[in-house]
């Protein structure tokens, strides 16, 4: 899994973003073999006491296609905690949307098989 971390914070620095990537790789891991890329992109707006963090963060996971996960909260941390606890709920639903569509299909091939 590659991640891709853009850091629009008003005073980026590597250790937030090795923070970031270290985090996601471990919130993700049991995804880890459907998801190709992660884009994170992290911005805050506004000044002092009236400014909003923004975490967007994308994953790429092949033929089940993009999953976007977004949050806004006062605080950077808790906006990126909101937007990957969002993205794991819709790769989680994604995959289990596949799982079902398999196994239906499985079912009407062995039926057919049954009938024959």
């Amino acid at each position: 899994m590659k991640v891709l971390v853009h850091d629009n914070v008003k005073t980026p620095h590597q250790p937030r973003i090795d923070y970031l990537t270290e985090r996601l790789t471990e919130m993700l891991g049991r995804f880890d073999s459907a998801i190709h890329q992660v884009d994170v992109t992290l911005t805050v707006e506004g000044h002092n006491g009236a400014a909003v963090a923004h975490c967007h963060v994308a994953a790429e996971l092949g033929s089940l296609g993009a999953v976007v996960g977004d949050w806004t909260d006062r605080s950077e941390h808790h906006a990126f905690q909101g937007a990957v606890a969002r993205l794991m709920r819709g790769i989680a639903k994604r995959i289990a949307k596949l799982q079902t569509k398999r196994r239906s299909v499985e079912s009407t091939a062995q039926n057919e098989l049954a009938l024959s």
